[in-house]
Formats: structure tokens, sequence, C-alpha cells
């Protein structure tokens, strides 16, 4: 019985040890996780801000098309000397 106890003591200590590294490498990867989701609502953040960036960028190309084709239309038409 003695014996019996003995070893029961030896696996709860050794549960208890594996229980609490389990749970410190919970915590680290709990870290790792929210670093990485920090990570991904930045680089989302920045997609989105360089989305607009482009297309603000394509608005003003099409317009300076349009003024371009405007001025060699007005130009087509100078009968200037």
């Amino acid at each position: 019985m003695e014996g019996e106890k003995a070893q029961l003591q030896t696996t709860k200590e050794q549960l208890e040890t594996e229980l609490q590294s389990t749970e410190t490498t919970l915590r680290d990867t709990q870290g790792e996780l929210d670093a990485k989701k920090d990570a991904v609502k930045t680089l989302t953040l920045d997609n989105d801000r360089l989305t607009t960036e482009i297309n603000v960028c394509a608005d003003q190309r099409a317009q300076y098309q349009a003024d371009k084709n405007s001025c060699v239309a007005a130009k087509a038409l100078c009968t200037c000397p």
C-alpha cells in the first residue's frame, strides 16, 4: 500500500509538472498568436491604404488623360499662325 501511494504521488507530481509545462507552452503560443493577429491587422490596414492610393492614382491618371485629350483636340482646332 505504501509503495502504491508513493507511485501515485510520483505520478501526480509528473502530471503537475507536465500541466505546468503545457500551460507555459499555451501562454507562449497565445502570445505568438496575438502578435500574428496584430501583424495581420497592420498589414490589412496597410493594404487598404495602398488600395486607396492606387485608386486615387488611377483616377488622377484618367483625369490627366482627359485633360491631355482636351488639349490635343483644342490644338487641332486652333487656327493661330
